[in-house]
């Protein structure tokens, strides 16, 4: 700006929203021609309630991630709360899951993630997800004591820890 030299560049724009804009265009809501330059490799994300096999994983991830960043060390996640998350419907999608567990590591006192109080719904007030049952009440994560039967993170055991599944570290 204000110089009287062109200024040359190759750079690449990466755009997201979960609009249908092929639809918009055709309702002319939006600009087809700004509809086809954006639409270049169109890459379709499914939401997290369609992907329920990566939620262990990315629990996993936020959780360290969460409690390298606040000097804790979390080794487990019990296995009904691993069973309540991936059976969640994640309205709020992965910011929702982040966010309760940001929430649940702030919590925790020990070596085992904690309730996050209210649950998945706790993420976002009072309202509700869906079930895996259809049933439209929350699905809250259970407070536990101990990790009988949880959820491993990194590369060794919480004492006490037995019978759970393992999910190895980076």
């Amino acid at each position: 700006m204000g110089s009287s030299h062109t200024l040359r560049t190759d750079a690449r724009l990466i755009a997201a929203t979960n609009r249908d804009l092929g639809q918009m265009v055709e309702d002319q809501k939006f600009r087809a021609d700004l509809y086809y330059r954006l639409n270049v490799f169109p890459v379709h994300v499914p939401p997290l309630r369609e992907r329920p096999d990566d939620i262990p994983l990315l629990v996993r991830h936020f959780v360290q991630q969460f409690a390298r960043k606040m000097g804790k060390s979390i080794d487990t996640i019990p296995s009904d709360t691993m069973n309540v998350l991936t059976r969640y419907h994640w309205p709020g999608n992965i910011r929702e899951l982040q966010n309760l567990l940001e929430r649940a590591v702030i919590l925790s006192t020990g070596p085992g993630v904690e309730s996050a109080g209210e649950g998945p719904a706790g993420a976002g007030g009072s309202r509700g997800g869906r079930r895996e049952d259809g049933d439209a009440r929350s699905g809250g994560a259970p407070a536990h004591s101990g990790c009988v039967g949880g959820v491993e993170l990194g590369d060794r055991r919480a004492a006490g820890c037995g019978g759970g599944a393992r999910v190895e570290a980076e």
